[in-house]
């Protein structure tokens, strides 16, 4: 029960504060410059579409989990390990969404830059979840370190960069996300 409960009140957070924070982004003008090589109605149509609309998401997370789990310190020490692949994502998107911004131009990192930067995030990430978690592919075979790092870190690139490619087409990766 406790954990629907959580679920109710982080998108009651989310909803109340991302309306705020999407109408500060329209007042300071914070939006997307659209891809000259994209449909043509996106120009016209998203053209006040603001940008770095992600930023509530985590920080409402973080701190309304805590809050009304009552999690202990160990427990949180855990899911802190946890959280570090969905902040550094979310730091790499954010940096990639800022240099958008204060360049005025539709490509923020080159795309080596990107996936450099998320293997460079992967690899401790996966390291400690294989080494303290253990990852297991079916019952009872548990990988070797040696060969769950690649697997983690083939499969978590795989999905920072699908939600990412989702999140580009339409703007609303949460949709996806939601569905599968």
């Amino acid at each position: 029960m406790k954990f629907v409960v959580v679920i109710a009140v982080v998108m009651a957070l989310e909803i109340w504060l991302q309306e705020r924070w999407i109408g500060k982004l329209h007042q300071w003008r914070v939006t997307l410059i659209q891809k000259a090589y994209g449909p043509r109605n996106h120009i016209a149509t998203k053209s006040s579409t603001p940008s770095m609309g992600g930023v509530v998401f985590i920080p409402v997370a973080l701190v309304t989990i805590p809050l009304i789990g009552g999690l202990s310190l160990d427990v949180w020490s855990e899911l802190g390990a946890l959280w570090l692949l969905p902040l550094g994502a979310a730091a790499i998107g954010f940096a990639d969404d800022w240099i958008k911004f204060r360049m005025k131009s539709s490509e923020g990192f080159a795309s080596i830059y990107k996936l450099v930067a998320q293997i460079v995030l992967v690899i401790p990430w996966a390291y400690w979840t294989s080494v303290y978690h253990g990852i297991s592919l079916w019952p009872g075979i548990e990988l070797p370190v040696w060969l769950a790092v690649p697997v983690i870190m083939f499969l978590s690139i795989g999905v920072l960069n699908a939600v990412n490619v989702t999140d580009g087409l339409d703007g609303l990766a949460a949709g996806a996300c939601i569905l599968s």
